[in-house]
């Protein structure tokens, strides 16, 4: 029966050592490993001796065994979570790893399972293991510091390693703390000591041994100088030790083999303190090392077995990405454009022979994408043609945290606030441009540039490039799996939320629109079981595709405290797991993707691909206006057999570029699709409401939580299928219960000021943000009384007709960019496109085909949207299957 070992590492500035420990913690003493190494060693040795290592470990058990895991002692700095390096060129030791990622070098031990590789500080190590040492268990409070190049620290407490607060500084790093008129790196060290027998007898020696050898031979000076190390130390920590309330005090490290030439002058100190402190020092620090370093290899695999590690949370499947059906005779949820034949291809095994020619490649991909899994996958498919890439990743060229958060709180907003203001700046503000240039590939290795914003490091190399859908993104952001741009850990998912829409996608959208062309491959990640990918001259072709025909985005849904069941019953393909959907993002083109199709193979890419590299073509004579910016979105609101909308208005022009960093606002209208009898939409104040009053009430029934009879200030209005309400900026209204809401509007989409919601939590439980003051700076108060019908319920009106159609204008608001019309046909329309871009939706019978002047033809099912671009000219659309349709299309208007 295979025996379970783990494998201890040591890696210092000069040697790297490991050793086999048993799942009882014991080292096995005839495992050692042990390699003298340069500190100037290049990414390439460094792995072949780690590797090597390992492999010599391995080869000593004579019994077959079990790896489970492999556990590293790594000093700083190191971005340890992420198992990369980023000790700085010309900085000291291993200045050359920088940007490496050292776990994926022991991939190839553990096969098709997963790797269990933890990478943790020297001195978290040491201080792990002495947690083992007689001495030191009977203390709950412990400080670990390691004496040799540098002063490495860790606080602990109940056997766990303190990160922040209980009186220390962050991490628990003494290292960097002042002390006289340096750090306390510069003085408690071996330099430190060198530093101080030199002041005393100005004579040349080596290192710190040096010294001890001195002093055990008489040498006052050196005797001195371990003096003054040991009283200067139990100083510079009596305040820490103090602070943390902590009594054990362990000292590992080259130096702490000099102990009693110095630890007696500490004791004296404490004692003249009154400080109880307990000093344990350790010879074997390498031992004590390796087996904290094995500790957190166990720790990590207990985690794993007692909690599953969740990526994802969402009760809809994610978007199959093969074609597993054949055409769907009603609305589907996973629409795709054929794009020819073996143009889309399955996983990253048939991506790697393409590239075992490149010395040089860079992975970039967008924000959310699971680095470490496709790091994993890519150096498996290397691995079966006998290459180890060495993985460098771009994470270790960021700014610090506090650079990044101080650089965006001017557009974050406060923890309470829902609204940031879109950044304008670029990917690269994120990154430290000096250490971009740092990120060197090995001339003698196979090296990829990995992580999002690696093409900003311009290594003359292929680009492959990580594409993640927007609603996965916020799938894996819900389960706690997304990290913002520039953080180190994960947030609220609302703070989260807040960051992508205001900084992150703003930013990375702008990254990959510079990169498009560049592109040579394009995988689509959001399945990680059946990753799809494109040539890059492929994926051009199908954009180019995308201006020749109608096409519809993929549609995504969400549920919500007042959402219905009408999307529900009558979209068959949908997840009967959710309680209810509130919202669909028909064609919101922020978040949609587009999807492509070849040999049943499914492949999508964000929508702003398409507008980045035709935006012209899409858009016609509004792309003056709109540049890549599609100016108006679909949706549905669903409250059939649900509940009222929250009473909410939107911002003004002015207050929307000024607040909140937009070019245009949120200008709405309803289209009711479907509804019950007693339907109702809420539009418009009563005739003698006033501002003040309003107010007060809003926030005495928020305050007291007091329900208001919301109708005695904001009309209720009777709904039939086919109204269209208007709803320009800074107009109260809401969705009424017992409607289906095709929302025809301007593009923005989460800048709703909630005045009104009717008291209840969301379906977290949690309460849902009101937006009062928000709200009572935009509202206008003269959309009231009878007005409101007259201006803000739209009246068709007959523009044309001819045998079996009719044309109608659908006025909208003057403050409308957009103009909406109807078509009601029982045979076939000719629509004139007139260069500009035409949104539809079969509003009223089953099918209907849509063929543009050159020739393309495509089909669309009741209440799906679909897009004609403004290239494709004039266009024809057939009645497929029902006595009657009726078609809804929105443009820009002319005049504007």
């Amino acid at each position: 029966m295979a025996q379970s070992f783990s494998i201890g590492i040591d890696i210092g500035g000069s040697h790297i050592c490991g050793a086999m420990v048993n799942d009882d913690d014991e080292l096995i003493t005839n495992s050692y490993e042990n390699h003298s190494i340069d500190p100037a060693l290049s990414k390439n040795e460094f792995a072949g001796i780690l590797t090597r290592l390992v492999e010599n470990l391995l080869k000593k058990q004579k019994d077959q065994i079990f790896l489970s895991g492999i556990g590293l002692s790594v000093p700083g700095p190191f971005l340890y979570q992420k198992g990369i390096a980023t000790l700085e060129p010309q900085k000291g030791k291993l200045f050359n790893l920088f940007g490496l990622h050292v776990p994926s070098l022991f991939y190839p031990f553990f096969g098709e399972d997963s790797p269990n590789v933890t990478l943790l500080n020297d001195a978290e190590c040491f201080g792990l293991g002495s947690l083992a040492l007689e001495e030191v268990k009977q203390h709950e409070k412990v400080l670990a510091i390691t004496l040799g190049t540098g002063l490495g620290s860790v606080f602990l407490q109940n056997n766990e390693v303190l990160k922040v607060g209980f009186g220390m500084p962050d991490n628990g790093y003494l290292y960097n703390q002042p002390f006289s008129k340096g750090i306390a790196d510069d003085y408690f060290s071996t330099r430190g000591i060198l530093n101080r027998f030199y002041l005393l007898q100005p004579h040349q020696v080596t290192d710190a041994l040096a010294v001890s050898e001195l002093a055990r031979q008489g040498n006052e000076a050196a005797k001195a100088a371990f003096i003054s190390f040991g009283l200067d130390l139990a100083t510079f920590l009596s305040t820490y030790l103090s602070k943390t309330d902590t009594h054990c005090l362990v000292i590992g490290g080259s130096i702490a083999k000099s102990a009693d030439l110095f630890l007696p002058a500490m004791e004296q100190f404490f004692q003249k303190q009154s400080m109880a402190i307990k000093i344990v020092p350790v010879c074997h620090t390498t031992d004590t090392i390796i087996k904290g370093a094995v500790g957190g290899v166990a720790k990590k695999k207990s985690e794993a077995s007692v909690q599953q590690i969740h990526k994802r949370k969402a009760k809809q499947p994610i978007a199959p990405r093969k074609k597993i059906r054949a055409e769907m005779e009603s609305y589907t949820i996973y629409p795709a454009m054929s794009i020819g034949e073996n143009r889309i291809h399955e996983n990253i095994s048939s991506l790697v022979p393409h590239l075992l020619n490149e010395k040089v490649i860079v992975l970039d991909g967008y924000g959310g994408v699971d680095w470490d899994d496709l790091v994993q996958k890519f150096n498996h498919a290397f691995s079966t043609h006998h290459i180890q890439p060495l993985w460098i990743c771009a994470d270790a060229a960021l700014k610090t945290e506090k650079a990044i958060r101080d650089m965006l709180s001017n557009h974050l907003g406060g923890l309470e606030s829902i609204f940031g203001k879109r950044y304008k700046g670029e990917l690269s503000d994120f990154f430290d441009e000096k250490k971009l240039n740092q990120l060197r590939p090995d001339n003698d290795a196979c090296c990829i540039l990995y992580g999002t914003g690696a093409a900003l490091a311009s290594w003359n190399a292929p680009i492959i490039y990580a594409e993640l859908p927007k609603n996965e993104i916020q799938f894996r952001m819900r389960a706690g799996a997304l990290i913002n741009l520039g953080c180190s850990s994960a947030n609220d998912p609302k703070l989260v939320y807040k960051q992508l829409y205001f900084v992150d996608w703003p930013v990375l959208n702008r990254h990959k629109e510079r990169i498009l062309r560049g592109i040579n491959y394009l995988m689509d990640v959001q399945d990680p079981q059946l990753i799809t990918w494109i040539h890059g001259s492929d994926f051009q072709d199908a954009l180019t595709l995308f201006t020749k025909q109608a096409f519809r985005a993929r549609p995504w849904f969400e549920p919500g405290v007042w959402g219905g069941q009408w999307m529900k019953r009558q979209f068959p393909e949908l997840s009967r797991d959710e309680i209810n959907y509130a919202w669909s993002f028909e064609l919101i083109t922020p978040e949609n993707g587009l999807t492509i199709e070849s040999n049943n193979l499914l492949l999508e890419i964000s929508f702003d691909c398409l507008m980045f590299r035709h935006g012209k073509e899409i858009l016609g004579d509004a792309y003056k206006i709109f540049g890549s910016e599609f100016p108006i979105r679909f949706d549905f609101l669903d409250t059939w057999q649900g509940d009222n909308l929250s009473i909410q208005c939107h911002p003004s022009n002015s207050y929307i570029s000024e607040h909140f960093g937009e070019n245009f606002t949120q200008d709405e209208t309803y289209y009711i699709l479907d509804c019950t009898h007693d339907a109702g939409v809420y539009l418009g104040f009563q005739e003698d409401i006033e501002a003040g009053p309003f107010e007060e009430e809003l926030k005495n029934s928020y305050s007291t939580n007091t329900p208001l009879q919301i109708e005695k200030y904001v009309q209720c209005l009777p709904a039939q299928k086919h109204d269209l309400f208007l709803i320009p900026n800074c107009t109260i209204h809401g969705a009424g219960a017992g409607n289906l809401v095709l929302e025809i509007s301007s593009t923005p989409y989460i800048f709703t000021f909630k005045l009104y919601d009717w008291l209840r939590p969301d379906l977290d439980g949690k309460p849902r943000p009101i937006n009062i003051e928000h709200g009572m700076k935009n509202l206008d108060f003269s959309r009231k009384g009878n007005s409101v019908q007259e201006t803000l319920i739209s009246k068709p009106v007959l523009l044309e007709e001819g045998v079996n159609w009719k044309r109608f204008s659908l006025p909208t608001h003057r403050e409308h960019f957009y103009a909406i019309e109807r078509y009601e046909f029982s045979d076939s329309i000719e629509i004139s496109g007139n260069n500009q871009c035409h949104i539809l939706m079969l509003v009223k019978g089953h099918r209907v085909t849509v063929c543009t002047q050159n020739g393309m033809l495509s089909s669309f099912h009741y209440a799906e949207t679909f897009v004609v671009p403004a290239s494709t000219g004039n266009y024809r659309i057939k009645n497929m299957g029902s006595p009657d349709a009726m078609l809804v299309v929105a443009f820009v208007k002319p005049s504007f």
